[in-house]
């Protein structure tokens, strides 16, 4: 996480099952969540505000058209 954070990428941590013989124990979590607050400059996100991310660019919605909602960059003009 610190490399992430240090470089501006991306961690996924994903635990399915926490609990003594699970993924993770309870107490292996509760240390994973302390090391997420306590490093500097790491953005959390959920995974569907990644995902709406994924599908919406920023860089598409920029190119829309106000006058007509259409993207000019797709639209031919004869």
């Amino acid at each position: 996480m610190s490399l992430a954070a240090k470089y501006d990428q991306i961690v996924v941590l994903a635990y399915h099952e926490i609990g003594a013989g699970k993924w993770i124990d309870e107490a292996g979590f509760r240390d994973q969540m302390q090391l997420i607050a306590a490093t500097e400059d790491l953005e959390v996100v959920t995974p569907s505000v990644l995902l709406e991310g994924i599908l919406t660019p920023p860089l598409l919605l920029n190119n829309l058209d106000a006058g007509t909602g259409s993207d000019p960059l797709l639209t031919r003009s004869e």
